[in-house]
């Protein structure tokens, strides 16, 4: 009669161990999946600075061509295509100095402005966080020939220079 009492359970669920390891397995792939996560995405942020440095390079051209003077001011360069800060344009900006780019996390800077000695105009983004400072982007112009280079730093190799002397032929 005990027998006929005793009722069957089945199991439902899961055990600790087989808990203890899902949720190992997890936190290794999650190991390996975030740090390229966010490499990702500060090669990213880098690539849309790097967008921004070449339409200032355009601007740079577009304004020394159209009014037969070289650009003196982010003004001067916004006449030609807007340049996106975190106040809205760099319409008002009489000046060339460090300007901070909307929604990238970079500053740029004039690093090389027109003196009249040089007809080379450098640019550099540069990352606001500390732990992708190596993630800079080079850029530079000529106004006499139409030279251009853009250069992105990498990981724990920041990009030094760039070299707008002379045209480069396409390989």
């Amino acid at each position: 009669m005990k027998n006929q009492v005793r009722k069957k359970y089945t199991q439902q669920g899961f055990t600790l161990a087989e808990l203890a390891l899902a949720v190992a397995l997890l936190g290794i792939l999650s190991s390996i999946a975030i740090p390229s996560f966010f490499s990702q995405l500060l090669i990213t942020r880098q690539r849309g600075c790097s967008a921004q440095l070449a339409m200032v390079q355009t601007s740079t051209m577009l304004f020394n061509d159209e009014n037969a003077i070289p650009p003196a001011s982010w003004s001067d360069l916004n006449e030609m295509s807007a340049i996106l800060i975190d106040s809205g344009t760099a319409g008002s900006i009489k000046r060339f100095g460090t300007i901070k780019l909307r929604n990238d996390n970079y500053s740029m800077t004039i690093t090389n402005p027109y003196d009249g000695s040089s007809s080379i105009y450098g640019y550099e983004c540069i990352s606001d966080d500390a732990n992708a400072a190596s993630y800079n982007v080079l850029g530079c112009v000529n106004i006499d020939n139409g030279a251009t280079e853009i250069k992105l730093g990498k990981k724990d190799n920041p990009v030094t220079s760039v070299n707008c002397k002379e045209v480069k032929e396409d390989d």
